[in-house]
């Protein structure tokens, strides 16, 4: 701001500089409650879905390459009993992978449910 000479104020703005204070302020000010409570909330939320996410695929994968060794057993090796054999043994284990994941799931939200529908309350108010 400066003054004139008639004792009024002339206030000169500029958007970039203020943008620029606030980004500096930032660096500085410490985090609101609410934002650590939020990345708090993000965390275990991540925490209750990565693992089930993770060992599903994982098994799901395992599955997968078993039975495509079957496929690969039967059609190139001329191996047909073993490759059926391992064929369904793949099939069954892909198809464990989404009971696997669920049970993951829910031992995960069961450890970190409670928290994670207090903070959300805390949040919501």
């Amino acid at each position: 701001m400066e003054e004139n000479n008639n004792d009024s104020f002339v206030m000169e703005y500029s958007a970039r500089n203020r943008k620029e204070i606030e980004q500096i302020r930032k660096k500085y000010a410490k985090k609101a409650d609410t934002e650590d409570k939020l990345e708090e909330l993000r965390k275990l939320d991540h925490e209750t879905e990565a693992p089930a996410q993770i060992a599903g695929m994982t098994v799901g994968i395992i599955g997968t390459l078993i039975f495509g060794f079957g496929m690969a057993a039967v059609m190139a090796m001329n191996m047909t009993i073993i490759g059926v054999v391992s064929g369904i043994i793949g099939l069954f284990v892909v198809f464990a992978a989404y009971p696997f994941y669920k049970k993951i799931l829910e031992s995960n939200k069961e450890k970190n449910g409670a928290r994670i529908l207090e903070l959300s309350e805390e949040l919501l108010k």
